[in-house]
């Protein structure tokens, strides 16, 4: 795999885990498990050779911002790029940059896998911004037959599986429902206006800008631009 890897002048890893000395205290939400690798196990990975990583994943913020934090600053100490998280959302989608003989490389590390709490956050004049992983967020809705609408709404109905949100809803703290949506226990569905049933995502359309024009902006400067993206979704 070195080999491999060596054929290439900028070459591009996903670290999806921690490096940390131990002294994070783990997040309430992980990737699927914790992971952790002490410090002196981190160059057996960068021994593969890449010369790029990306921390934009499920797994970034495991041990919650210190264990972010900690990662970054052992990857920094080695002669590579690391990108992905950052202490706001400015600095996490900023890309990393390198020269090579072929070029500069641009290098944008993203993902649509993570815990909302994981996000980091745009700084204003009074707030500072907050720490996280340059996310790509989405919202997803279901569109179905009127049959199933009428269905849905009934278990609904009956269940009441929706109480804190229609409280939120009547006194105004939500938005309300058009007559073609339905809340099913915070699954979003609408009424098909074609007789189709299929599931739609659609991806945060702030997200998404901010990263087209950190891609246009890179483009400046840059002979390439790469962008990682981390999904679990299918």
């Amino acid at each position: 795999m070195q080999d491999f890897i060596a054929r290439g002048e900028a070459r591009f890893g996903n670290l999806e885990i921690c490096v940390t000395d131990w002294s994070c205290w783990g997040s309430q939400f992980c990737g699927g498990i914790w992971q952790s690798i002490l410090p002196d196990k981190l160059e057996q990975i960068l021994d593969y050779g890449c010369n790029f990583w990306g921390f934009a994943n499920n797994h970034t913020l495991d041990f919650a911002i210190p264990g972010m934090q900690q990662t970054l600053d052992y990857v920094k100490q080695y002669d590579v790029r690391i990108t992905g998280p950052g202490d706001n959302l400015l600095k996490a989608s900023t890309p990393a940059y390198r020269d090579f003989d072929g070029g500069r490389v641009a290098f944008i590390a993203i993902t649509s896998s993570f815990d909302p709490s994981a996000q980091a956050g745009y700084e204003s004049q009074m707030i500072p911004g907050r720490p996280g992983v340059n996310a790509l967020g989405f919202s997803t809705h279901m569109t179905v037959t009127k049959e199933h609408f009428d269905t849905l709404k009934a278990i609904t109905e009956a269940t009441e599986v929706n109480g804190q949100r229609d409280f939120s809803r009547k006194n105004g703290f939500a938005p309300a429902l058009a007559d073609n949506e339905l809340d099913f226990g915070g699954i979003s569905v609408k009424l098909s206006d074609n007789g189709r049933e299929e599931t739609i995502t659609k991806c945060n359309k702030n997200d998404l800008e901010r990263t087209c024009r950190a891609i246009r902006d890179a483009k400046q400067i840059a002979d390439y631009v790469v962008v990682m993206f981390h999904s679990h979704q299918c």
